[in-house]
């Protein structure tokens, strides 16, 4: 179902894969996250980008 999901997300359609946030072998984070928490949303995610923060983090989703 997520990989169904994830296929017809604009993220998918931009190039970003599953690898550019999560490890591939595991780690201790949730999720194997390349880091913890929203830092993984946030090291893209900036107001700097176009496709960045509209808000804050925690009025677009709950931390990761």
């Amino acid at each position: 179902m997520q990989g169904n999901d994830f296929i017809q997300s604009k993220m998918y359609h931009r190039e970003i894969r599953c690898f550019d946030c999560h490890q591939v072998h595991g780690n201790q984070n949730t999720a194997n996250l390349i880091t913890v928490g929203n830092a993984v949303c946030l090291s893209c995610h900036t107001k700097e980008n176009p496709a960045g923060l509209k808000g804050t983090v925690s009025e677009r989703h709950s931390p990761c």
